[in-house]
């Protein structure tokens, strides 16, 4: 999904982790949160609007800041677990190294997939932060596109229900909706799909929801059981 100020939009592809450009700007305001932080704790002038100002801004980024902590904690259990998973299997020769190789693999499954959901909840406290940023009088737009990507009938599917999301989302956020247009697939799912959104904060929410989409899943089409990617 795409959001783009009115007139502009990006195209998306319908994938559960956020885009790196998102990443990336978590953390460079975890940066200037470290470094207002620090400004802060060395000012002593309390009473001056300058000390305000600061003092709003390290409250605001705070989210952000130990959302990229956890993420950088995780990343190091993750670079933990892959020495000791190229180690085990360099030695491979005791019994002990290949158990322990093998209780890293599983171990490293479950880190990769708390990683995940961390990612996703920084990118949940960048939206907040960029929401916050927005002066309260300020309204704006964005126009919001969904394309189906590689995967035939189950990526088609897929963005019906990424579209159907977005479109309750902004509906909880009482964001007015107004639907652009439509391409069905013959499967009953979505070949492209675009709305404009309107509301305080609705450009700074969706920004970062810009990118590939990517869902992993025993598809509705599939006889066999097995897992497809879209």
């Amino acid at each position: 999904a795409a959001a783009q100020p009115l007139g502009r939009a990006l195209s998306s592809v319908a994938t559960g982790r956020p885009a790196a450009g998102a990443l990336q700007r978590v953390e460079a305001l975890a940066r200037r949160h470290a470094d207002a932080a620090v400004e802060l704790e060395r000012s002593t002038e309390f009473s001056s609007a300058a000390y305000v100002a600061l003092a709003q801004e390290v409250a605001k980024l705070a989210p952000v800041g130990h959302a990229h902590e956890q993420l950088l904690a995780k990343h190091a259990e993750l670079a933990e677990l892959d020495a000791l998973i190229l180690e085990g299997g360099a030695s491979g020769t005791r019994a002990v190294d290949a158990e322990l190789r093998e209780m890293a693999v599983e171990e490293r499954v479950e880190v990769e997939a708390a990683l995940a959901q961390l990612e996703r909840a920084a990118a949940d406290a960048l939206a907040e932060y960029d929401a916050a940023c927005v002066p309260d009088d300020v309204v704006s737009a964005a126009v919001l596109e969904v394309r189906a990507g590689a995967g035939g009938d189950e990526a088609a599917l897929f963005a019906r229900e990424l579209f159907g999301m977005y479109t309750l989302y902004a509906q909880q956020r009482s964001w007015a909706v107004e639907r652009l247009g439509e391409s069905e697939a013959p499967s009953g799912g979505l070949r492209e799909a675009s709305m404009v959104v309107r509301g305080r904060g609705a450009l700074a929410a969706l920004t970062n929801e810009a990118g590939v989409h990517r869902v992993q899943r025993v598809p509705a089409t599939e006889k066999l059981g097995r897992v497809h990617t879209s």
